[in-house]
């Protein structure tokens, strides 16, 4: 994803942000979102026809103590964290792609 989607957009002087909502159905895709520094509240898991968001509260306190450098710079490649630090990372649950809240909840963030 970095080499085919990312720099590709960078280097024809795009934003870096190039993704606006990241979709997944596992957490390994939220993992790979968030290494090519997808923010995590722009990432959502869909499991069970529901839409959860992460949304919850970002403490980067044990993301810090693992890779203290990276965050400095957020728009380049993160390292890989644990599966369990992106399930505490779930905030809001929606019921599925007609849950109005989502749309709101996509745009806002």
């Amino acid at each position: 994803m970095w080499t085919n989607v990312v720099e590709p957009f960078r280097k024809a002087g795009l934003t870096n942000e190039v993704f606006q909502a990241a979709f997944g159905n596992t957490e390994m895709d939220v993992q790979a979102y968030n290494m090519v520094a997808v923010p995590l509240s722009r990432i959502y898991l869909i499991k069970n026809s529901k839409i959860h968001s992460f949304d919850k509260h970002e403490d980067n306190d044990e993301y810090l103590k693992l890779h203290p450098k990276t965050l400095k710079h957020s728009n380049s490649w993160r390292p890989e964290m644990p599966r369990h630090w992106y399930r505490r990372k779930i905030g809001t649950i929606f019921e599925g792609y007609g849950d109005p809240r989502l749309s709101e909840h996509i745009v806002l963030v």
